[in-house]
């Protein structure tokens, strides 16, 4: 159309010259700044929308704990996290057990 460039907004990213649009960045990923040539990774053991913007929209997978955003320890021994995201993970009920680390159901 002749116009000016224009950066890529925040969550989205392009890595090549030329006329080709900006892309959201992908799951586990973000780009936090206009004009992101790529997305940035997600913590380990965590993961996000297409699109995020900022480290904070990263979430803890099921099997781990931790602040949005943070490092994602495996739950213990004899607790689970069935869902994504900060809650503390939960011991196994009465007449259940789990005897491995990251454990992500009953």
């Amino acid at each position: 159309d002749g116009g000016p460039c224009t950066p890529c907004a925040p969550g989205t990213f392009k890595a090549v010259n030329g006329s080709s649009q900006c892309l959201a960045c992908l799951n586990a990923t973000f780009a936090p700044t206009a004009g992101a040539r790529q997305c940035l990774s997600c913590p380990s053991n965590s993961s996000s929308l297409m699109g995020m913007v900022v480290i904070s929209e990263c979430t803890c997978n099921a099997g781990y704990h931790g602040q949005n955003g943070s490092v994602c320890t495996q739950c213990a021994p004899g607790t689970y996290k069935s869902v994504a995201g900060p809650d503390n993970c939960t011991l196994c009920p009465r007449g259940s057990y789990s005897n491995t680390a990251g454990a992500a159901s009953l």
